[in-house]
């Protein structure tokens, strides 16, 4: 069942609309704007890996601004099913829909990720409580440069180190916040 559409804010598909699946809350459109704002650097060329994809919006987003490669990660099979129709109104590009339970399936799906990802955005339900988890599990997966973003309520505190990563800034949109993730601390946004 369809919930309703997000439009693509940016980029060479701006104002696309895509299908949401009912059970699915999308990242807000100013979240939206405000990552790949603090991304527009990084994004052209880059590998994006979009955990909890649902709809496919942040993916969809990286593609129409220049993004080389796309891998969705996403559990529900009914959600799949309506991004997978999502990137069939698309042009044709490098994108991968993947099943997985998040974290623990990750490195079962390890073999068939890209060996290291530029960018990683996860964006769990709200009721999620393995972020330590999630991030020390997708360290190995981040390029030597790359960074991670997590959505997830603006209440809910993330760990400061995970792993190898580190929490380099937060920011806040809302009842939603965006938490930043590298392999080693740089300056602070």
């Amino acid at each position: 069942m369809i919930k309703r559409a997000v439009r693509i804010s940016g980029g060479e598909l701006k104002g696309r609309a895509l299908a949401v699946p009912a059970p699915i809350r999308p990242s807000g459109a100013r979240l939206r704007e405000a990552l790949f704002d603090i991304w527009q650097g990084r994004i052209g060329d880059a590998v994006l890996l979009d955990l909890f994809a649902g709809s496919g919006a942040i993916g969809l987003e990286a593609i129409s601004r220049g993004a080389r490669r796309v891998v969705f990660v996403e559990t529900d099979v009914s959600v799949r099913e309506i991004l997978r129709q999502n990137l069939q109104t698309l042009p044709a590009t490098d994108v991968l829909v993947l099943a997985a339970e998040l974290p623990g399936d990750l490195q079962s799906i390890s073999g068939r990720l890209p060996k290291t990802a530029d960018l990683i955005f996860a964006d769990p339900p709200y009721d999620f409580a393995a972020y330590g988890e999630l991030i020390a599990a997708v360290a190995p997966l981040l390029a030597a440069e790359g960074e991670m973003a997590i959505e997830h309520r603006a209440k809910t505190e993330l760990p400061a180190r995970a792993g190898d990563l580190t929490q380099i800034s937060t920011r806040s949109y809302g009842d939603s916040r965006l938490s930043f993730y590298c392999r080693a601390v740089q300056s602070l946004r």
